[in-house]
């Protein structure tokens, strides 16, 4: 069965335009703060780390329609930072909590969630506050979704809001955290 999964993966992956070897210019695909009327504008765009980089060379700009035998409608996978619907708010407070940088990448409609890498290469998952670590490649999580599979076994992690442990517009201002300095007994014991 997984061998017929993967056959259809790549069959909708180049049909969409992807082919091994593919690396785009991803100068422009970017993570990027927004201004808004309640919000100072911090503005920037977000670094993005070699393994974001590296994976949105090769899958970048791609869009997937699946369709969703559960209740037979099909939905998008865009492959682009800038399509995500995390917060940044979300982001920064996540790599504050799991002590490691996140980059979104892509936003599949059906589940509904954000797809974001780590620097190591991982992939999680991430809609309102829930949040799972695949601990698998892309192309398996592909597989998945396109086999209308359950991604995880395991529950999401909820995680408290980041305004109940005191955090505000401030701690967004740098992406550079040095994680061990980060202090708080709201931060899981790693």
């Amino acid at each position: 069965m997984r061998n017929n999964n993967r056959i259809k993966t790549m069959s909708f992956l180049k049909s969409a335009g992807w082919f091994e070897g593919r690396k785009i210019d991803v100068s422009e695909m970017h993570f990027e703060m927004k201004s808004n009327s309640d919000m100072k504008y911090i503005g920037s765009k977000f670094y993005m780390f070699s393994s974001a980089r590296k994976f949105l060379q090769s899958f970048g700009g791609i869009n997937l329609n699946i369709h969703s035998k559960l209740v037979n409608e099909s939905y998008k996978l865009r492959i682009a930072p800038h399509h995500t619907a995390i917060s940044v708010y979300s982001l920064k407070w996540m790599q504050l909590y799991f002590k490691r940088f996140l980059y979104p990448v892509a936003i599949y409609e059906g589940m509904p969630t954000n797809i974001l890498i780590d620097e190591t290469g991982d992939f999680w998952l991430e809609w309102d506050g829930m949040v799972y670590k695949t601990n698998i490649d892309f192309l398996t999580l592909l597989d998945y979704i396109i086999a209308n599979q359950k991604i995880a076994e395991a529950e999401y992690f909820e995680l408290p809001d980041w305004y109940d442990v005191g955090l505000n517009d401030e701690f967004i201002e740098n992406w550079n955290y040095d994680f061990d300095s980060v202090q708080g007994d709201w931060l899981p014991k790693i």
